[in-house]
């Protein structure tokens, strides 16, 4: 179509240059351009003319740029859009590789594992743009396009767009939006109102096509096809494919269920029904987070010090997890933690050894060099694979241009990857935390001692973060880093009453916010507060939520989220949360460790040990994991097995409370009564000392059979605010001799756990 292309080309001549056709679809033809500006390939698609011409150019350009606002490692993102009433056209990156229409078409049938990826992905997609408040209303073979073999879903919110702009007209003209053997049946009845259960349904159809090879309703017209979608059962999965599990084949016909009201309510719901374990479930299932493109996983390497004095490091440090902190703003990064990448300070491994342990792609390095008020910061972009310099910049600046250089390497790594930003993400990486140099420098200080977690070390961050307000009164950063050290010491980090440290870390946090509503890490410490000490569980819902979505790639808030699902008892969604902040600090024995949380809690013992038993492979003397690993032998009755390793985890902690009082429960059980009583005199003894122990003397109580005394501690544990009494009404913990006490009924109660019995 030279002529077409012709056109075109004097149309857009000052942005792009149309270099041929690459295919056509329904509403759009596709076409390779070059995008003179940004100078980069880019996929022009083009509306149909009668389309274009049906629709005016305002309205399809305002929806357009709603649905440009998402950004997911599964969509493929909008970048720009325009044109007159009779050329409107969008433009997307160009995917090196191929549609799974393609795919499709090459294979007939998929693999029962490549579906459950596939349905992982791009149900990851969906569920990202439901929440945003986008249906897709087309999803399709063609819309779904493989990028280095990770699934990702095209032209989100054009099919909205259409719709929105055209309105009555595409009626008129007999077009409708949305393609036939994929339309759900309140779609192909007319409903404009349609909500993430018509994606679902579309879902469905395009998985039973590649389980059985075609589409579940088929049809010499259009029409016959939707009428079909409106009144007719669909044929089973098992009459082609016998040999699909039985699950898969439930959560398919589910999903193409006729009424909205009998499907999934989600996307990632219904993913997850696809992989159901045979012939029951397990008490945990196991979800595996959907992968990101390895173009997207970076690792932040700590960036050398070059300057003469050696105590600068932790200014190189802090410019490190400043880094990190701003790429992680981007939602369609998954970013390292600091602790996983601070492990290569001084290491001879490759950056491909390093990207293969990170399970990461790119490698961010680089150098920093004060000289007083002056400063040189350098940064190299690694492909690991590849070890190609994608990106390199060295800046000569002020001090007080610190910020500015951050926020520079943030976008030129954004562009050196392709990935388009948010206004609302531009917007968070383009803040400017304080104006006092001096200030920040205390910050960083702060943050310094702070990552010890050591009682001598938070007392030092906190006297560095106050300093640091005295410096910057409205140094929102600065009031997060102290809210979050107070909340360690209430948990027991520090010798400190609970209830004066929550009060401060309250104060803290809540000023933070006031300052910066989008600080991420002022959110999570909040949530943590909210759930842990006064049991306010949809604030902390709601605190956890806000900041994932403030920093995906948070490893404090997916930790304080998987956390917090313990004691509703919604161990899958603890697992999920847990394993993705694992995912984000692959190196954290703790967060190891705390994996085996969830499958414990839940009764699967075996699969619990097998986790921890990892941790210790990472640290032999890690005192939590002996800890646990001595809880899962415990709770299966295996006494004389759990004393040895109660009794080591004692030693490694130095005699933490907690891990005396379930010592306690397992000597009484094994009949050594007496060693029972001998912890309990020496919690007590502690306790004059204002240690906050209140729950673990009611533990050992109750283990020994007094009731009546192990209530009063509970009541005092909860006017105290004792670390970990949320988990009092979980089947794990003691309390078997109050468990019938309306007292404690009451108790939970008043903790708002009641219901979740």
């Amino acid at each position: 179509m030279p002529d077409a292309v012709d056109r075109l080309n004097a149309a857009l001549a000052d942005r792009y240059a149309i270099e041929r056709e690459l295919g056509r679809g329904g509403m759009a033809i596709v076409y390779l351009a070059h995008d003179r500006k940004l100078k980069r390939q880019v996929a022009l698609k083009v509306l149909r003319p009668e389309l274009a011409a049906s629709l005016g150019g305002d309205r399809f350009v305002r929806e357009i740029e709603i649905a440009a606002q998402l950004t997911h490692p599964n969509i493929i993102a909008l970048h720009d859009c325009g044109g007159g009433d009779e050329c409107l056209y969008y433009t997307m990156p160009i995917v090196e590789g191929e549609s799974l229409r393609t795919k499709l078409d090459r294979e007939g049938q998929l693999g029962v594992d490549v579906v459950c990826r596939l349905a992982e992905d791009v149900g990851a997609a969906l569920e990202y743009a439901h929440k945003q408040g986008v249906i897709h209303r087309d999803i399709k073979p063609e819309n779904i396009l493989f990028h280095h073999g990770v699934p990702m879903v095209a032209d989100f919110g054009i099919a909205l767009a259409v719709q929105e702009a055209g309105g009555e007209r595409l009626t008129e003209m007999g077009i409708s939006v949305g393609t036939p053997q994929y339309m759900s049946p309140e779609q192909v009845s007319g409903d404009r109102k349609l909500d993430a259960r018509s994606d679902v349904y579309a879902l469905g159809c395009v998985l039973y096509e590649a389980l059985v090879g075609e589409p579940p309703f088929t049809g010499p017209s259009a029409m016959a096809v939707m009428a079909r979608q409106v009144t007719d059962p669909v044929r089973p999965i098992t009459t082609v494919r016998p040999d699909v599990p039985v699950a898969m084949v439930s959560a398919v016909t589910r999903a193409l269920a006729k009424a909205p009201a009998d499907r999934f309510d989600s996307a990632g719901t219904f993913a997850v029904a696809l992989k159901a374990q045979e012939p029951g479930p397990s008490p945990v299932a196991i979800h595996e987070t959907p992968d990101v493109d390895a173009r997207r996983c970076i690792a932040v390497l700590p960036f050398s010090n070059l300057s003469t004095d050696p105590e600068n490091d932790y200014f190189s440090d802090g410019i490190t997890e400043d880094i990190i902190t701003q790429l992680s703003k981007i939602s369609a990064f998954k970013v390292i933690s600091r602790s996983s990448s601070m492990r290569y300070r001084q290491t001879e491994k490759t950056m491909r050894e390093i990207a293969d342990e990170l399970g990461v792609g790119m490698l961010l390095e680089g150098s920093v060099r004060r000289a007083g008020g002056n400063l040189r910061i350098t940064a190299r972009l690694i492909e690991a694979e590849s070890d190609a310099h994608l990106w390199a910049e060295a800046y000569d600046r002020e001090l007080t241009d610190v910020f500015a250089i951050q926020t520079d390497v943030a976008f030129s790594v954004a562009s050196a990857l392709q990935t388009a930003l948010t206004p609302g993400e531009q917007a968070r990486i383009e803040a400017r935390p304080t104006d006092n140099m001096r200030a920040y420098d205390l910050c960083l200080l702060g943050r310094h001692h702070a990552a010890r977690l050591t009682a001598e070390g938070l007392t030092q961050a906190i006297e560095y973060f106050e300093k640091a307000l005295e410096h910057d009164p409205a140094y929102a950063a600065a009031y997060a880093g102290l809210a979050d050290a107070h909340a360690l010491s209430a948990i027991g980090y520090r010798p400190v009453e609970p209830r004066d440290a929550l009060g401060q870390a309250k104060d803290a946090v809540f000023r933070a916010i006031e300052l910066d509503e989008t600080l991420a890490e002022a959110h999570a410490p909040l949530g943590h507060i909210y759930a842990w000490f006064e049991f306010k569980w949809d604030d902390a819902k709601r605190e956890f939520e806000r900041a994932v979505e403030l920093n995906p790639s948070s490893v404090q808030a997916h930790q304080y989220y998987g956390q917090y699902f313990l004691p509703m008892r919604d161990y899958d969604s603890a697992y999920v949360e847990l394993k993705r902040a694992l995912e984000l600090d692959p190196l954290s024995v703790v967060l190891t460790t705390e994996l085996c949380w969830p499958p414990m809690y839940a009764g699967d013992q075996e699969r619990a040990r097998e986790q921890v038993l990892k941790a210790l492979e990472m640290d032999p003397l890690f005192p939590l994991a002996h800890f646990n690993l001595a809880q899962t032998y415990h709770f299966q009755g295996r006494y004389l097995e759990a004393i040895p390793i109660y009794e080591k985890a004692v030693e490694l902690s130095g005699g933490v409370w907690f891990i005396r009082s379930y010592l306690a429960g397992a000597y009484v059980a094994a009949g050594q009564k007496e060693r029972a009583e001998a912890i309990g005199a020496e919690l007590l003894e502690d306790a004059t000392h204002g240690m906050g122990l209140e729950l673990g003397i009611a533990m050992v109580h109750d283990v020994l059979g007094r009731s009546s005394a192990a209530m009063d501690w509970l009541e005092r544990a909860f006017e105290a605010r004792s670390p970990m009494l949320s988990a009092i009404g979980l089947d794990v913990m003691p309390f078997n001799s109050v468990r019938d006490d309306p007292r404690f009924h009451r108790l939970l109660e008043k903790m708002r756990l009641g219901g979740r019995r």
